[in-house]
């Protein structure tokens, strides 16, 4: 299973990686490295160094914001919402509607949504 981190810390970990096999990255990491892009892998990992571990095996992925999150669920139905054949048409409207509602009810502005 893949390892969920930031986004940061995702393109620190394949910068490193690129200039690096995974020994030396890892070694790099644990002996606090000599940039600020390992120092920051190992503070994200310091509590977790096994994740760390699995992710270099298993692979990393990025783990979305909330707002990617609502952007993406907003798209979704924004696709049901512009197809009226759709099943689900009047309730992707109302949904779509109700996160731009609330976003601006929350003073909280998202490019594409309500922005």
């Amino acid at each position: 299973m893949k390892v969920k981190v930031p986004r940061e810390i995702a393109k620190y970990i394949e910068d490193l990686l690129i200039g690096s096999n995974r020994k030396n990255f890892i070694l790099g990491v644990l002996a606090g490295g000599m940039s600020p892009k390992y120092a920051a892998v190992r503070k994200h990992f310091e509590d977790d160094l096994d994740s760390l571990l699995n992710g270099i095996v298993d692979g990393f992925e990025v783990e979305e914001t909330p707002e990617e999150r609502i952007l993406e669920s907003y798209h979704r139905k924004m696709a049901s919402a512009n197809n009226p054949c759709a099943s689900n048409w009047k309730n992707a409207v109302g949904f779509a509607d109700g996160i731009k509602f609330t976003l601006n009810e929350l003073g909280i502005k998202i490019e594409g949504v309500n922005s």
